[in-house]
């Protein structure tokens, strides 16, 4: 889609500059906010990247800026917003205490151990 963004009209390319500015410099501040406004943040966060990942540009750290964007939800949203089913399996794993499984540790450690190899150079 970068070819197609790239040649909306000129005003609608200098409202998407305004927009990253709204984006990357007052809507940072608002995720430490209060919980509404950190849910507006998060929200707004998540729809410019969204809009990043969809023009091409720098796709993957976009993907990897949503991850702790989505931390900015709090249980009583995610609670609203997800299926049912979901909610309710979080919500025994919870109270029965089940902790990560031997596989899900060893592929965490896995992770860590490649992305420190990967960071040395």
């Amino acid at each position: 889609m970068s070819r197609w963004f790239h040649e909306l009209p000129q005003w609608r390319l200098h409202l998407g500059v305004a927009g990253n500015y709204v984006a990357e410099l007052i809507l940072p501040f608002l995720l430490i906010g209060p919980r509404s406004a950190r849910h507006i943040a998060a929200a707004g966060r998540i729809a410019f990247q969204v809009k990043r990942i969809a023009s091409g540009n720098l796709a993957f750290l976009n993907w990897l800026t949503l991850l702790p964007v989505l931390l900015c939800f709090d249980d009583r949203l995610l609670g609203r917003i997800l299926p049912r089913r979901l909610v309710a399996q979080a919500g025994r794993r919870t109270a029965s205490g089940v902790t990560l499984p031997r596989l899900g540790k060893l592929a965490v450690l896995g992770y860590t151990l490649v992305v420190i190899w990967l960071s040395v150079p």
